[in-house]
């Protein structure tokens, strides 16, 4: 019981289902469930929707349930996991953008997990069409990029934000974010970079009537 309470402490706060927390936990979905009742039976947890199994804990049993970093971090692993081909069915990787909110702040995973998740997150919350919740977890990747002095990673974080920035129609910071990923992949000799960030400020260009440039 003890063992749920603290994976269940290390999710989302708005509510986790019982599968993804018994992933965490470490125990098959049906011992994680009879571990569940014995905790229900004591209002320890709350339910949200019995046939989802989506339950949260109260504010106060979070903090007391202390998840350890060893919890905390196969939290991250699962997340990044869940989030992997979310290209196939964005809708249903959808419920996992809490989770991947809540390992991006932990930073239990480290930079590379914490740093993939916020990136997938964010492409995943642009697909859906909530372009201020992915613009936040791409700021949050170069955040991160930046803090372990990845270059290779900080590029494709500024390509990211720019194709949000131009979808809302700011095209000079857009624009701006794309000089920058150029600069660092002509830096690092990334060719497959440099093409991306040249077609997309072509497709500026174009926008702004300066078709020679774009061309």
């Amino acid at each position: 019981e003890r063992a749920v309470l603290a994976a269940m402490a290390a999710c989302a706060p708005a509510g986790v289902r019982l599968d993804f927390a018994a992933k965490v936990a470490g125990f098959e979905e049906t011992a994680a469930l009879e571990a569940l009742q014995e905790l229900f039976a004591r209002s320890l947890v709350v339910e949200l929707d019995r046939k989802t199994r989506r339950y949260r804990l109260h504010p106060l049993v979070r903090e007391a349930a202390a998840p350890t970093e060893a919890v905390r971090k196969r939290q991250a692993e699962e997340t990044l996991q869940a989030l992997e081909g979310w290209e196939r069915s964005p809708l249903s990787a959808a419920e996992y953008l809490e989770e991947a909110d809540q390992a991006v702040g932990s930073g239990a995973g480290g930079p590379l997990t914490s740093g993939n998740i916020a990136t997938r997150a964010g492409n995943l919350a642009g697909r859906l069409g909530r372009l201020s919740l992915g613009y936040d977890f791409h700021q949050r990747a170069e955040q991160i990029s930046a803090k372990a002095g990845r270059q290779d990673w900080l590029q494709a974080d500024y390509g990211n934000q720019a194709l949000i920035l131009k979808a809302w129609g700011r095209l000079d910071e857009a624009m701006a974010l794309l000089q920058k990923q150029e600069a660092i992949c002509e830096q690092l000799g990334d060719r497959a970079g440099l093409q991306a960030s040249y077609g997309n400020q072509a497709l500026i260009l174009k926008a702004w009537g300066r078709l020679d440039e774009a061309m």
